[in-house]
């Protein structure tokens, strides 16, 4: 059964690398978001679960994408909640079981981090 990941970040290139990048190493199902206001509207009409939620920090609007995968946290507890960031994980507040990698990167290095995290935590099929 395939896996949903939800990807949110203002650049399309960015959304466009994860989901070739995961493609073939993961069952998945890709929703995205452009910014945090669409990815909460997308997570409350997405009716199934969203297993990884992987977002920039910073994005246009009125929040950030640290307030948004809050907030989708508290509502969805079971979203591993992987954040990505050009500033370094020390600038980044973050929950303890939240993963983070750092921008920019290849399409390796996002292909084996999201698989080890979805491993780790028995998503895989």
């Amino acid at each position: 059964m395939p896996i949903t990941i939800l990807i949110v970040d203002d650049q399309e290139i960015v959304r466009k690398l994860v989901r070739v990048a995961l493609k073939g190493s993961v069952d998945a199902v890709f929703l995205e978001a452009n910014d945090a206001a669409e990815a909460l509207k997308i997570a409350r009409e997405h009716r199934g679960p969203i297993d990884l939620l992987l977002s920039d920090v910073v994005m246009p609007g009125r929040m950030n994408g640290t307030e948004m995968a809050a907030q989708l946290s508290h509502a969805r507890p079971e979203t591993i909640v992987f954040l990505m960031s050009g500033y370094a994980p020390e600038a980044v507040t973050m929950k303890p079981d939240w993963h983070f990698i750092q921008k920019p990167f290849a399409a390796l290095e996002i292909r084996e981090t999201i698989v080890n995290v979805i491993t780790e935590n028995c998503l895989a099929a």
